[in-house]
């Protein structure tokens, strides 16, 4: 079962079928525990600062293993990545399951973020290694919309096994779910013939980044994706982590909170269908620049909130937005760096990120008590506009110029 690159057909190939429902049924599994994290860590006695705390440490976590995970995509090839890190995903429901205290959870919740940082840049990496250039858009928004599709039943699920059976119903339920997943990723790794682009060794690693610092030193487009997602991301786990505190403060029970994380899907599914197609035809700019002005004032629009319809339509318009950003996000960097260090350039962007986004849930904690609990959101309003900024400014109005850009860029090494 050989990996060639190829245009969007090779989406219903055999291969991809299992790959994307293996993509599937780990999203599933994620999603419906996911918003109700803050929720299960405030029931073991922590207060919102100490939920910040315990965030800032995942994205320490994050930031540690998602270079390594970029890295061992290209050496190991994609799907032997995926598969290692869906290992450390069945071990973190084990962790939450049996957790006795927050502090203990960050066991359980950490080994998540390690499989994250595996499977994540090799799965993208993986997607852009069976397109070209003119589909890339659109084939990361069939992705990317298949993804949010198992987010949209999840949150529903989980506030209904949080209400019907308690959290270690929801989180038995829901690594069954990923165990099955894992199950499949062995088996296509083990089929597939992936041919590794670069040995898996300390050499090969200092290589790989010594092609990408070029790009980033080079202050190019590169260099600006890198900040542009860095800012974004301080916006994201800042709404991530306080959005279900912020809600039950307003007295919105879990199965409310599940339903807006499913409305806010459908809405992200949408932005996710048109973003795609736009970039192939318009360039990823407008898609991106888009989506960050809206995502900006959904954020003002969800602290002043103060119906449950209101929190809905905000939320929905937060997702939205991210719909709109992600794809031609992902298709402009896939075009910016040479294939053979996809993985990890993917893995330094969500690296980068975590550098920025580091001390964000911390600092919303304290924003959250001494100050008021829609201050995170306006932090992340700030961070969303101040990103909207560079896009403007930096980014190419057409694909093709920044793949020329990389293109002299990559020569000059």
């Amino acid at each position: 079962m050989d990996i060639k690159p190829a245009g969007l057909r090779t989406i219903l190939s055999p291969l991809l079928k299992a790959f994307l429902l293996a993509l599937l049924l780990a999203n599933l599994a994620t999603g419906m525990y996911t918003p109700f994290l803050p929720l299960y860590l405030l029931e073991r006695q922590a207060g919102a600062a100490q939920v910040g705390i315990f965030f800032s440490i995942l994205t320490l976590i994050n930031l540690i293993f998602t270079l390594l995970g970029g890295w061992l995509s290209d050496a190991l090839g994609r799907l032997r990545s995926v598969a290692l890190g869906s290992l450390a995903g069945i071990l973190s429901f084990v962790g939450l399951l049996w957790a006795p205290s927050w502090q203990w959870a960050i066991l359980g919740a950490g080994l998540i973020f390690v499989a994250r940082s595996l499977t994540s840049p090799a799965q993208h990496a993986f997607i852009a290694d069976q397109t070209g250039e003119a589909d890339r858009g659109r084939a990361f928004s069939l992705v990317h919309s298949l993804k949010t599709g198992s987010h949209i039943a999840a949150p529903l699920i989980g506030g209904w096994l949080i209400e019907a059976v308690g959290y270690w119903g929801l989180f038995a339920a829901a690594g069954s779910l990923y165990l099955i997943a894992t199950v499949i990723r062995f088996a296509l790794a083990r089929r597939s013939q992936e041919t590794r682009s670069a040995p898996a060794s300390l050499q090969g690693l200092k290589s790989s980044l010594g092609a990408l610092w070029t790009l980033v030193l080079a202050g190019g487009i590169f260099t600006w994706l890198l900040l542009v997602d860095g800012f974004s991301d301080i916006a994201a786990t800042l709404g991530e982590v306080f959005q279900p505190i912020f809600l039950e403060g307003r007295g919105v029970g879990p199965l409310e909170i599940g339903a807006i994380g499913s409305l806010a899907a459908l809405a992200n599914l949408a932005g996710i269908a048109g973003s795609g197609w736009f970039a192939d035809r318009y360039g990823e700019r407008r898609p991106i620049a888009a989506g960050l002005l809206l995502s900006g004032l959904a954020m003002f629009w969800f602290s002043a909130a103060k119906s449950g319809w209101s929190f809905a339509a905000a939320w929905a318009a937060v997702e939205f937005s991210t719909g709109l950003i992600v794809p031609a996000f992902s298709a402009l960097l896939s075009k910016v760096v040479p294939a053979q260090v996809r993985g990890t350039a993917f893995g330094l962007l969500s690296t980068s990120a975590g550098v920025f986004s580091l001390p964000a849930p911390a600092l919303g904690g304290v924003l959250h008590e001494r100050l008021t609990p829609a201050a995170p959101f306006l932090l992340a309003c700030g961070t969303l506009l101040a990103s909207l900024a560079a896009v403007l400014i930096k980014f190419p109005g057409k694909s093709t110029e920044a793949s020329g850009q990389a293109a002299v860029q990559v020569g000059a090494d």
